[in-house]
């Protein structure tokens, strides 16, 4: 079956950490450009997110899927401390078509993707009729900036120009080009 996740991240090296969960996760066949948000609730103080969606092929059940995506986001530090709060990997199951699950694990479609320009932004490069389903109105709302396309060859995010990337504390690593913090001694 199809299915799309939303990936984020605003800790530590959130592009090689998202770039790492999609290796673990199998070979996507889409992925969105990497897009720089502010954060939505919890502490006021955290850095911005960088988010996108993938799709990807799934044989097991949905529930296998958010136990593999756990010990995935528990690999790379994942720690549930605050609600909304930073994090070096979030993963998320957004939708997977003709499926709705209700239970305490796992809620399909994802009940605030409708609410959240970071997903919808993201969704509409990939499957525009979902994005414009969920209300997407094809406009890119202020506070959410494009920063990279995904090479599907290279596997991983190519940054677009100097100046958008560099906001925030995230600076490009020269030897990869992936999006890391900026270390305190620069």
């Amino acid at each position: 079956m199809k299915v799309y996740l939303g990936l984020g991240a605003n800790l530590v090296a959130p592009q090689r950490q998202m770039e790492g969960a999609m290796e673990r996760l199998g070979e996507p066949l889409s992925v969105s450009s990497l897009y720089r948000t502010a954060p939505v609730g919890g502490p006021a103080d955290q850095p911005d997110y960088l988010n996108a969606v993938m799709t990807m092929d799934w044989d097991r059940s949905p529930f296998a899927l958010l136990a593999l995506i756990h010990r995935i986001e528990a690999a790379f530090g994942r720690e549930r401390l605050v609600r909304f709060g930073p994090r070096t990997l979030d993963i998320d199951i957004l939708h997977i078509p003709g499926l709705a699950i209700t239970s305490s694990d796992l809620c399909v479609p994802h009940p605030r993707m409708a609410e959240r320009d970071f997903v919808l932004v993201p969704l509409s490069e990939l499957d525009p009729i979902v994005a414009t389903a969920l209300g997407f109105t094809g406009a890119t709302p202020e506070g959410v900036t494009r920063i990279a396309q995904f090479d599907q060859v290279a596997g991983r995010w190519i940054m677009n120009k100097r100046g958008s990337m560099e906001k925030d504390g995230l600076v490009r690593d020269r030897t990869t080009g992936s999006l890391g913090e900026q270390e305190a001694s620069q």
